[in-house]
């Protein structure tokens, strides 16, 4: 199953620039590309590149990867539970807040790093576990539909979001 495959009514209009930005591979495989090129970037950072900030309201480099860890847990629950019930439509989530209550500014970056590869790994099982037929699920999630084969792009997608901001506003 590729992302081509991917109907719009599979998930709202704000992710289709992930949905766009996610390679066309499986869903597993491109899981398998994407952490790979995140882990890449971010483990090549100095110290002094982990705490830029392109501007002073953004975030640094080291709130960004807990964001991404965040939006992965949030998707791949979201994408667990429509692949067992579409019954129940699942709530937004405030990325700000998130990141407020994570306690990130008392991380080390070994730490996330090693938290990003553990998610990541659990992320890909969990997609490696899901039939066809669950994929092919399509449940709510922040008012909005969402399939559980479209969560898995979005999760691949939204990295390259941020992995693009990284080469453009931070290291460039």
């Amino acid at each position: 199953m590729r992302k081509s495959s991917i109907s719009k009514g599979e998930y709202g209009d704000f992710y289709q620039r992930y949905i766009h930005l996610a390679g066309d591979g499986s869903i597993h495989s491109e899981l398998k590309n994407s952490g790979e090129r995140i882990y890449k970037l971010f483990a090549a950072l100095s110290s002094e590149e982990w705490e830029r900030r392109y501007a002073p309201e953004k975030w640094s480099l080291k709130e960004m990867l807990c964001h991404i860890i965040d939006t992965e847990r949030v998707f791949s629950f979201r994408a667990f539970w429509v692949s067992r019930s579409s019954e129940i439509a699942l709530p937004g989530f405030d990325q700000d807040a998130f990141l407020l209550q994570s306690g990130v500014e008392h991380r080390t970056t070994d730490s996330l790093l090693s938290e990003y590869h553990d998610v990541r790994s659990q992320t890909r099982k969990l997609f490696e576990s899901f039939s066809e037929e669950q994929l092919l699920r399509t449940g709510e999630a922040s008012g909005a539909p969402l399939s559980v084969r479209a969560a898995g792009y979005i999760i691949c997608g939204h990295e390259q979001w941020h992995l693009q901001i990284v080469k453009d506003r931070y290291l460039h």
